[in-house]
């Protein structure tokens, strides 16, 4: 298989992570990069400008492996540190990881507030969408 140079460079410019499996494993494929910890503790003009913005959440919020209170849980509010990271900043895009157990939480509440709130902020962030 023959994969095309499109000689498109990239590079990450703020990694926030604070489990200890992802952190072993990032700093083992990453060696250079500087990891700034728990994103909910830093205040979003601090990150540096990007023009498109990766992240997860933990699935534990919302899935049968943890207690399922959805926004209830500390960890389930990480999704609004996302969006408010993406009003002040207001990249080209974004791509936010698929949660198991997200769609039907809450009888799909919880995915609609989701989607809802994406929508409202990309009336705010123009080009975010």
């Amino acid at each position: 298989m023959h994969v095309k140079n499109l000689n498109v460079h990239t590079a990450c410019v703020f990694t926030g992570e604070i489990k200890d499996s992802a952190l072993t494993t990032y700093k083992e494929n990453f060696k250079n990069s500087h990891i700034h910890g728990d994103i909910t503790k830093i205040d979003p003009k601090e990150i540096p400008k990007f023009d498109y913005l990766l992240a997860g959440f933990p699935r534990q919020p919302f899935s049968a492996a943890g207690n399922r209170k959805g926004f209830l849980d500390e960890r389930g509010r990480l999704f609004f540190t996302i969006v408010k990271i993406l009003k002040e900043k207001s990249p080209h895009g974004f791509l936010l990881e698929n949660v198991e157990g997200l769609v039907n939480h809450d009888g799909g509440k919880t995915l609609d507030t989701i989607l809802k709130t994406l929508k409202k902020l990309a009336t705010t962030c123009h080009g975010l969408f």
